[in-house]
């Protein structure tokens, strides 16, 4: 197995996932105690947070982070976070494989046959389409937001509430609702932008199916890690 180098901390909720996940992934395909070959350098997500305004400075930690990894060995490159996707400058290196969550969703979808969803995430994910354009290269798929009165909100409560491990029973029920509109709009699926999300979807009954992005990350990130002669 390549040794996985994972960008993490933002935040630490989505981190966990992936560490679980990753693990879990490659205990399910080589079996046993077989656990990932995995290096995560962890950010500070109140730092980032406070260079929101200035993007170049979250890019210059995010290159830093990712140049750690590769110090390490790793030669499989990810980033724990979609939000995290926007800040991304060139990755390109010869031994290195950088793998984006929105390659890793579209592939789901098509496997799946979904064409018609919703998306759930930050104001990052859904007012900019540096996810769903990459997620859409071939225009295969129709993407649904939330009004946009909801989304500052929906942003407030993964910032505020999910990062922190505090998320009220009105913020569930606003969750529940905009899937239920999803549904109304002839969605056929959830996407779970935001790699927090799956925190508070563990409390939420919908009728939609849930695609997890993180967990859809972290299985194209194992497998790619399984190549063989890689």
């Amino acid at each position: 197995m390549r040794r996985v180098g994972l960008v993490g901390g933002i935040s630490w909720i989505a981190t966990s996932a992936y560490y679980e996940r990753l693990n879990q992934e490659v205990g399910r395909r080589l079996g046993g105690n077989a656990s990932a070959d995995l290096v995560i350098r962890s950010l500070n997500f109140a730092e980032v947070l406070a260079h929101a305004g200035t993007p170049a400075v979250i890019e210059e930690m995010m290159a830093e982070a990712v140049q750690t990894l590769v110090g390490t060995g790793a030669r499989i490159i990810a980033v724990g976070s979609s939000t995290g996707h926007k800040f991304l400058g060139d990755l390109k290196q010869s031994d290195v494989s950088f793998l984006h969550i929105a390659d890793a969703v579209r592939d789901h979808l098509l496997a799946k046959r979904i064409r018609r969803l919703g998306i759930l995430g930050t104001k990052y994910v859904l007012n900019d389409p540096f996810l769903t354009d990459r997620i859409n290269i071939g225009g295969q798929f129709e993407f649904l937001k939330p009004e946009d009165r909801d989304i500052d909100r929906l942003h407030t409560l993964i910032i505020e509430e999910i990062a922190r491990q505090n998320v009220g029973k009105q913020s569930l029920r606003r969750l529940a609702d905009m899937v239920s509109s999803f549904q109304e709009a002839g969605a056929e699926a959830v996407l779970l932008g935001s790699t927090e999300l799956w925190y508070a979807f563990r409390e939420i009954a919908v009728d939609l199916p849930v695609i997890d992005g993180a967990e859809v990350h972290s299985r194209a990130i194992v497998e790619s890690a399984l190549l063989p002669g890689r």
